[in-house]
């Protein structure tokens, strides 16, 4: 048996590692923007360090007697690494925003993006990657135990580690201690495992010298394949962990809209993904089997046939609960994945352990390293995600077929064959259905959720693009007209989204440029063009804008103004880029207040990067919903305080937020000035009034109040920041705390009273 010394440090080494991926992924976020292309530069880098390293870790425990100095060794270079990762995320960061503008190709910064991310990384990830290999190796010639069992054991293990490591994170370290606090904490578990190690090491002997009969029988029965058969097992691992990768990308675009898109959502999807390969893992252990090609192959029959299956559990999951919906459509095929790597390593031979199962998992990584961009960037706005999970279903059992045909069991072959060849028919039957009809099992689904949003209405528009799924619908007779991106509503056509625009340059004694962070339904973007100045939208979105002609009959025009510019970026990641400046930044982040990503367009950092684009009159425009608890509002209006010394308060016409005006320099709300500006532009006078009935008097009456009174409702309130995002990771202050949803009154009486 496996030492229980060694199970234990491994399921340690998994959370910490699990624990980075989630905190350097949020750290790179807030440096290069939450754009997909982030996202999968991030994932693919780390891949990337782990199959580098799973290559390198059998060319350095060659060189060593000791194994389990090395491993010490290993911890303690990747708690110091883990450690310095800040500090090469700056550095990496202002490289990147000097190519950012001078290569404004999006193709050439994706390249640097990604280069400059997986340099950042490298140094922990490799160090990561090469605990495996030495752990395997040494566990098998150590205790003689079977390569496959060992391997079994200790991936289970260490992704156990991450599975704990992923709940913990997001469910109670960051709320608590921040990003920079959770770093600590995993760096911490490094060293301390690297200490543990290290003292075990000096007490015992390490490498006895191998008994060749008290060998497994795997190293016999290895001998019953060639090394083609076993390349071609290996290649197949390889692209299988490239699938597993987009089956994970695509089944969070899937699930997203049913589970919602809070922080929590995600971490549970990434949870249940790891547990089932856990418990394909702690399968493939219990299994004993001397014919590996089969049992690959009924693995890759078992992930194609799970992957189609999903699809047609999540069209229904109106009939099902949240998290059954999300167990069958993830475990079926995750725990048939957990049960590759196993029977992989089941061919390598206990004296070359280590070397192999190097190997076999860096063949893995590298396949992984390109999953998120082919998912990302060519299943899903080619394919969309129905027929995209399909056809990487179909492919899964075409590669099963493959393995049971190169399996040496004769008296097999032929019922294996029928049976795999039939499923193979019937998938490529419903694939064929699918591309014809590719909304067939999510029309249901989609109209299900127009009905409950809309009461009826019917779908104009959808789209999924490499960012989010994008559904859209307006009829210009019937003024019948809304937005879900990934599930979720955006604000209709309402006056509130109009005043994001005419507030701020009313107020504006001479506005020339006006930015717009958050697309939407275009409404705020029209209404500024009105006043014929030059004026930037920014969308993370590429779908949203596209949506925008279903909504206003003049949207040919206003898209061909040439003083209006759409460009399609994370609005963070534009604020932080651009060396243009504005008279005016309009903030309106998609609902609701708690999703995740949301925070960085809300904390305290952000407002200070919008401060440094704003011209010497220049102004800020936040707005912010009533529809979230006081205590996550308090906390939101304190990070906006704490940067601006002049802040002016507008209640909303509907009575369901406020409008947060910030500058550098004290405003005038003046009713005469406003009036003369309106007279002034005529166009955006009849702009204002397409509605309602607006002038100069009404804008005023909304006038509610400044910067001392924000100061009197946030007394005592932390303020949201990038390293504690503390309207995103609430769960534990709101299970032990109460407090009312905001209102106008909590605004203008935070003590009670009326």
């Amino acid at each position: 048996m496996i030492m229980p010394f060694i199970i234990l440090v491994f399921f340690f080494s998994g959370l910490s590692g699990l624990i980075y991926q989630i905190v350097w992924t949020r750290m790179l976020l807030l440096n290069f923007g939450s754009t997909t292309h982030t996202v999968t530069a991030v994932v693919s880098a780390f891949m990337a360090g782990l199959a580098i390293g799973s290559f390198l870790g059998p060319k350095i425990f060659k060189k060593v007697s000791n194994y389990l100095f090395l491993y010490a060794a290993i911890e303690l270079v990747i708690g110091i690494s883990a450690l310095l990762t800040p500090f090469f995320f700056e550095n990496v960061t202002t490289i990147y925003t000097r190519f950012y503008d001078t290569y404004p190709s999006a193709n050439v910064l994706l390249l640097i993006k990604f280069f400059l991310i997986t340099l950042s990384l490298l140094p922990a990830t490799i160090a990561m990657g090469t605990t495996l290999p030495i752990l395997v190796h040494y566990a098998t010639q150590k205790f003689r135990s079977s390569v496959g069992k060992t391997v079994s054991v200790l991936y289970a293990v260490n992704t156990f580690g991450a599975f704990v490591g992923t709940l913990l994170s997001a469910y109670i370290l960051i709320e608590l201690v921040g990003l920079r606090g959770s770093l600590y904490i995993a760096s911490s578990i490094n060293f301390i495992l690297s200490l543990l190690v290290f003292a075990i090491s000096r007490k015992r002997s390490l490498v006895p010298k191998m008994d060749i009969q008290s060998m497994s029988d795997e190293s016999t029965y290895t001998n019953l394949y060639s090394q083609d058969r076993i390349r071609l097992a290996l290649f197949i691992f390889s692209v299988s962990g490239l699938i597993s990768m987009a089956y994970e990308i695509l089944w969070i675009r899937q699930l997203t809209p049913i589970s919602g898109t809070y922080i929590y959502a995600f971490s549970s999807i990434l949870g249940l993904f790891l547990m089932g390969i856990i418990i394909g893992s702690i399968s493939a252990y219990i299994i004993k089997t001397r014919y590996i090609l089969s049992s690959l192959g009924i693995a890759q029959l078992g992930i194609g046939i799970g992957a189609i299956f999903s699809v047609i559990i999540a069209s229904s999951h109106f009939q099902l609960s949240l998290w059954t919906t999300e167990i069958l459509v993830i475990f079926p095929a995750t725990i048939c994945m957990g049960m590759a790597f196993p029977f992989v390593s089941r061919f390598a031979r206990m004296s070359q352990a280590g070397s192999f199962v190097g190997t076999s998992y860096a063949v893995n990584t590298i396949g992984s390293l390109a999953g998120p961009y082919v998912a990302s960037f060519i299943l899903l706005p080619i394919l969309g995600t129905t027929r995209s999970i399909m056809l990487l279903g179909i492919i899964n059992i075409v590669f099963g077929i493959v393995l049971l045909q190169r399996e040496s069991i004769r008296r097999l072959i032929v019922f294996r064959s029928i049976v795999a060849s039939g499923a193979l028919i019937a998938c490529i039957l419903v694939f064929l259905v699918v591309l014809l009809r590719p909304m067939l099992f999510y029309e249901r689904s989609v109209s299900q959720i127009l009905q409950k949003v809309t009461g009826g209405s019917y779908t104009n528009f959808y789209k999924e693009d490499e960012t989010a799924s994008v559904i859209a619908w307006g009829n210009h007779e019937t003024s019948d007209y809304g937005l879900l991106v990934d599930g979720v509503g955006m604000s209709s056509l309402v006056n509130e989204t109009k005043l994001m625009a005419h507030i701020p340059i009313l107020l504006h004694p001479n506005p020339q440029d006006m930015l717009i962070i958050a697309f939407g339904f275009g409404t705020t973007f029209r209404s500024a063009l009105s006043y014929d100045i030059d004026v930037d939208a920014v969308e993370l979105v590429p779908s949203v804008p596209k949506a925008f002609p279903l909504y206003f009959t003049d949207a040919s025009s206003i898209l061909a103004n040439p003083k209006g510019r759409i460009i399609i970026n994370d609005g963070r990641n534009y604020v932080r880029m651009t060396q243009k400046n504005y008279d005016i930044i309009s903030i309106d982040p998609p609902p609701p207040v708690n999703s995740a990503g949301t925070t960085v367009l809300y904390s305290k950092e952000f407002y200070e990067l919008s401060k440094k684009l704003l011209t010497e009159n220049g102004m800020v425009l936040q707005w912010l919903f009533y529809g979230t608890r006081i205590d996550d509002f308090r906390m939101l209006v304190k990070s906006f305080i704490d940067v601006f010394p002049y802040v002016q308060v507008f209640q909303s016409p509907q009575d369901i937020g406020v409008y947060i005006i910030g500058s550098m320099k004290p405003l005038s709300v003046d009713k005469t000035t406003i009036a003369q500006k309106l007279s002034t532009y005529p166009k955006a006078y009849s702009d204002m009034n397409e509605w309602s009935k607006w002038d100069a008097d009404r804008i005023v009456s909304l006038y509610t109040g400044d910067k001392e009174m924000l100061e009197r409702f946030a007394k005592g309130a932390p303020p949201v920041t990038d390293d504690h995002p503390r309207t995103e990771y609430f769960l534990l202050r709101q299970k032990y705390t109460q407090s009312d949803f905001m209102s106008t009154q909590a605004l203008l009486y935070p003590q009670g009273g009326k």
